[in-house]
């Protein structure tokens, strides 16, 4: 191996992840009802394996050769029956990289409010398509639940590496925001990834307009 097939290997490659990862994309949408910001979100079906009944953004695992904004807009369309042409993207947003080795993009768009009429859940996989106000985030802040991240190492050769075993492992730190949103029948949950989006989301956006001030 010399440097002129290093360089030859990284012309033109793209950053890709180390390790085996999961990626996947959902949609933050967005809709102006009555000239007031909503966002958009679904509540999974109880017929689900996983996070049956949780409130999650449209979205799911990227297939092969799909980008994160692809992936979007198609889960949208197949979990809610919105048309991909009636999502107007604004951008990708940030991602978020799990601890269980997925990476979770976000791309923010844009629905009308004449096409909330179009909403068509798939049954298998929503419950529910539902909006909440951004001045909700805006004025109610979440209960935040911190808890920690702890690597579990078993039958490490400690001697053989010359490691001390009384080494001290690095121990992570996860918030986990919680709102209850709405009364009755229609209390919703958010918490979680969906509510950490939420939160980032609104905090950025705090930020951004803060500075420019």
């Amino acid at each position: 191996m010399n440097l002129q097939q290093i360089e030859a290997f990284m012309k033109d490659r793209k950053p890709g992840d180390v390790g085996k990862r999961k990626n996947c994309s959902v949609l933050i949408p967005l809709v102006e009802i009555d000239g007031e910001l909503h966002i958009l979100y679904t509540q999974r079906s109880s017929k689900l394996k996983t996070q049956p009944g949780d409130v999650c953004f449209p979205g799911g695992v990227m297939e092969p050769g799909e980008t994160p904004l692809q992936c979007a807009v198609r889960e949208t369309e197949e979990e809610t029956g919105i048309p991909v042409d009636k999502i107007r993207v604004i951008g990708q947003f940030d991602s978020i990289y799990e601890v269980r080795n997925i990476t979770m993009h976000t791309i923010i768009g844009v629905i009308e409010q004449e096409d909330l009429k179009l909403l068509n859940p798939n049954p298998d996989e929503v419950a529910k398509v539902f909006t909440v106000p951004f001045r909700f985030f805006e004025e109610v802040e979440p209960y935040i639940y911190e808890y920690d991240v702890v690597q579990k190492v078993d039958d490490f050769p400690y001697e053989e590496m010359g490691v001390n075993p009384d080494y001290k492992w690095r121990v992570g730190r996860n918030l986990v925001p919680i709102w209850h949103y709405g009364e009755g029948e229609d209390r919703q949950l958010l918490w979680g990834l969906t509510a950490l989006i939420t939160l980032w989301l609104k905090d950025k956006l705090e930020e951004y307009y803060e500075g420019v001030k």
